[in-house]
């Protein structure tokens, strides 16, 4: 992660592990999971935080880069066990949010991909029958009002612990052990990744190639 002059972040990741040819993404031999790291190395008294300088952005996005990379699997753990908790308080919400949410994804995805000529197939298909388009406008409104809630919950157990997990990227020092790791990764072969690098470099060369995610 890096940031441009206004504060906000872009992708900067210079190893890029997994290889993209095209638009088509191939999937590195050995995937593997990092170490799980201490919880008093992650959150203990040997942990050590500090607001970061917005004066050195630089800096600051190589920590967030390296600490997502250094405690990757803790970060996962984080997930989780956040996820699972708001599953057990309220299931039917999370799930349903979740239908609701990959519904509306998918709706999404199938109209983007299918160009313009699937969107101007819609576009004739409302234009041929107004008021049977009306009453699904009218359906689906009080569908999703039904749904706000559930989607609101869902939403909220899937991104309050990625927003968790880049707080604590943001304000972890870093280690000895953490620089160590880091000079060390430079030295494994390029098919043998972690899944954080994965998407790093996936994102990475969908933000410089503009290939399609």
């Amino acid at each position: 992660v890096a940031t441009n002059g206004d504060c906000q972040p872009r992708l900067k990741y210079q190893q890029q592990p997994a290889r993209f040819t095209g638009n088509s993404l191939l999937t590195p031999s050995n995937m593997r999971l990092a170490k799980l790291r201490s919880l008093d190395e992650f959150l203990g008294r040997s942990s050590r935080f500090q607001l970061p300088d917005l004066q050195h952005q630089e800096r600051w996005s190589n920590r967030v880069q390296q600490n997502l990379l250094y405690y990757q699997t803790n970060y996962m753990a984080v997930f989780c066990l956040s996820f699972i908790i708001f599953l057990l308080v309220d299931p039917a919400s999370v799930l349903c949010g979740c239908g609701i949410v990959g519904a509306c994804l998918a709706a999404g995805l199938w109209l983007a991909n299918g160009g313009a000529e699937r969107r101007l197939q819609f576009r004739d298909a409302v234009s041929r029958r107004p008021a049977l388009t009306v009453a699904l406008s009218l359906a689906c409104a009080l569908v999703l009002l039904y749904c706000l809630r559930p989607a609101a919950i869902f939403l909220l157990a899937a991104l309050l612990p990625l927003f968790a997990c880049l707080v604590h990227a943001s304000l972890r020092l870093r280690s000895v052990s953490s620089k160590l790791s880091h000079k060390l990764r430079g030295l494994r072969s390029p098919e043998d990744v972690t899944p954080m690098e994965f998407v790093l470099g996936w994102l990475t060369a969908v933000e410089a190639e503009g290939l399609d995610l």
